[in-house]
C-alpha cells in the first residue's frame, strides 16, 4: 500500500504564503533549496530521504531528515505556531 502526502498541508497556507517562506534564506538555505527542488522534480513530488541523499551527492539519510525538520521548525516559528507533538 502506497501512502501519499500530496496535498497535505496542516498549516493551510496559500501558494503565495508558501512562496514567501521558501524564498526566505532564513527559512530555507541553499541545501534546503536543492533538496526541495529535487523532491519537486520527482513523480508526485515525493521522494525518500535515501533518494534525496543520493541526489545531493551522498548525504546521509539522517542529515536529510534533520534538514527537513529544521526547515519545518523555522516555518512554524516564523508563523508563531506550535509544531505537531510528534515533530
Amino acid at each position: 500500500m502506497s501512502y501519499s502526502w500530496h496535498y497535505q498541508d496542516p498549516l493551510q497556507l496559500s501558494e503565495e504564503e508558501w512562496l514567501i517562506l521558501l524564498k526566505d534564506l532564513d527559512i530555507v538555505d541553499e541545501a534546503g533549496r536543492r533538496m526541495l527542488a529535487f523532491v519537486y522534480s520527482q513523480p508526485n513530488h515525493q521522494s525518500s530521504a535515501t533518494e534525496i541523499g543520493e541526489a545531493l551527492g551522498g548525504v546521509p539519510q539522517q542529515r536529510v531528515t534533520a534538514l527537513n525538520r529544521r526547515i519545518a521548525r523555522r516555518i512554524y516559528k516564523r508563523l508563531g505556531k506550535e509544531p505537531p507533538k510528534k515533530f
